[in-house]
């Protein structure tokens, strides 16, 4: 029932460029108890340091080596030194991303506003299916290139929304592909009519299985959500894709976790996708 002041020995770091930096506190028993020996973990604490890293290098789009840029009426494809990615323009998707002969994805980033129901949506899942969320459709009204040497940017506009229905998505996807392979994606979205509380609003996409491998800079190592990321501390973490899945007794959502600032998917060589 009593207070005092502790003074925490600690040097700042001399900061690295775009660098992190995290004060971790733990406290442990100092000896064994009933219930616990020493050393148990009793609670911990985290705080975010205010030092200033340095910026890190800023990659300029002219050192970057030449693109070469390939398009029919239905498709285009961009070749670089070591990839190549093709786009296709009826579905408005990313449909190829090789890489040293290597394909990157099965299936390109696309908007999603759905996913399976749980228990806790019994409250919003005859809503949702009335309003023909889980039914939404895809049409694509243009695909527009914009071409550099270094640089390819292929603006689409879309419309994704359930038959029938007058509500909806009015939705641009912006790619933009450099000469060094980094591959830029920014989508903006208005909603229009009546629609619900949406069950997800985020890119999806498929990569393929040998990507098992995932690290992360984020909350973990276990799950977490809104309501329970505290429990989770931020740093780097590792695991493969089978180890993320929880299996409760009743399906629910799992897996997640909360506040990622980048995440890493590769095979047991460590090829594969980085995104940030």
């Amino acid at each position: 029932g009593e207070t005092s002041t502790v003074t925490i020995p600690f040097d700042e770091p001399a900061a690295s460029a775009s660098t992190d930096y995290w004060l971790n506190i733990s406290f442990t028993l100092a000896s064994d108890c009933s219930w616990a020996p020493a050393g148990h973990e009793v609670a911990w604490a985290q705080f975010r340091l205010p030092v200033e890293a340095p910026a890190g290098p800023v990659l300029s789009i002219e050192c970057m080596p030449d693109l070469h840029l390939w398009q029919s009426d239905t498709r285009l494809e961009i070749r670089g030194e070591d990839f190549s990615i093709g786009i296709d323009k009826v579905l408005g998707l990313i449909d190829s991303w090789v890489y040293h002969g290597r394909q990157m994805i099965t299936k390109g980033p696309r908007l999603n506003f759905w996913r399976a129901p749980i228990d806790n949506d019994i409250v919003y899942v005859k809503e949702w299916k009335r309003a023909g969320l889980h039914q939404l459709q895809h049409r694509i009204d243009e695909a527009a290139v914009d071409a550099g040497r270094k640089y390819v940017r292929v603006k689409v506009r879309a419309r994704i929304a359930p038959p029938v229905f007058d509500h909806g998505f009015d939705c641009t996807y912006i790619y933009t592909v450099y000469g060094d392979g980094n591959v830029v994606i920014k989508v903006h979205g208005v909603p229009e009519g009546q629609l619900p509380i949406l069950p997800r609003i985020g890119l999806q996409m498929v990569v393929p299985l040998a990507f098992n491998q995932v690290s992360w800079y984020g909350r973990g190592p276990g799950e977490s959500y809104a309501d329970s990321k505290l429990a989770n501390k931020f740093g780097v973490y590792a695991s493969s894709v089978e180890d993320l899945y929880v299996p409760y007794v009743y399906p629910q959502e799992n897996g997640n976790r909360t506040d990622v600032f980048w995440v890493a998917l590769t095979d047991l060589r460590g090829i594969g996708l980085f995104a940030a």
